[in-house]
């Protein structure tokens, strides 16, 4: 009863309560400082494999190739790293969250349409090359594109938690820096490497259009 307590004032005021993050405590599910080494190398090279120009065009079989380099070397590594916990990651979806899911996906469209427009109002915009190549695409072209995707989104969100998890970890165990406030440096710094990778990534999106 005395840890349940403890745990919960530990989390942050609008952090509900639940699974602690994975790998940043300490103990059985622990990674190495040279496991999360490797972790962020992972997540590098997909991101490289992602992003970086080939000395000829893209098409179906290297685009796919990107996209699941992007996902599968960060994985790769976390599976070295951890060989009997990787999978933690992946906790599994209730009801709670599938709620949680269909809140923010509106929350999201709606401010998106209300920056959107605001945008639109008073400044000027650029067409995201994609989504606007994507119109002329049709069947089986339009179906590859949005898997891939797809694909892209889950490497978004590995290439965004691992580096978090490393960042928490090691404040937590290897600064000695106190929980919530190690979450609030790992989230400002993934806040801006995920800005600085968007930037990357609208650099290089046609690789995404074969």
């Amino acid at each position: 009863m005395e840890s349940t307590v403890a745990v919960a004032e530990e989390r942050l005021p609008l952090e509900p309560p639940g699974r602690e993050f994975p790998f940043t405590r300490g103990g059985a599910d622990a990674i190495s400082t040279q496991g999360w080494l490797l972790v962020v190398a992972g997540v590098a090279a997909g991101f490289t494999a992602l992003v970086v120009p080939l000395p000829f065009t893209d098409n179906v079989l290297t685009g796919w190739l990107r996209a699941l380099l992007f996902v599968g070397l960060p994985l790769l590594a976390l599976r070295t790293a951890s060989p009997s916990g990787w999978t933690a990651i992946f906790a599994r979806v209730g009801a709670r969250e599938v709620k949680l899911m269909v809140a923010f996906a509106l929350l999201n469209i709606v401010i998106s349409l209300a920056v959107g427009v605001a945008v639109k109002t008073f400044g000027t915009v650029t067409p995201n090359a994609a989504i606007a190549d994507s119109a002329q695409l049709a069947g089986a072209r339009l179906a590859n594109f949005f898997a891939k995707v797809g694909v892209q989104l889950l490497g978004e969100e590995l290439v965004t938690i691992l580096p978090f998890l490393a960042i928490v970890a090691f404040c937590r165990q290897q600064a000695g820096i106190g929980r919530n406030a190690s979450v609030i440096i790992a989230w400002l710094a993934s806040a801006v490497a995920r800005g600085a990778r968007k930037v990357v990534t609208a650099m290089s999106v046609q690789s995404l259009m074969t």
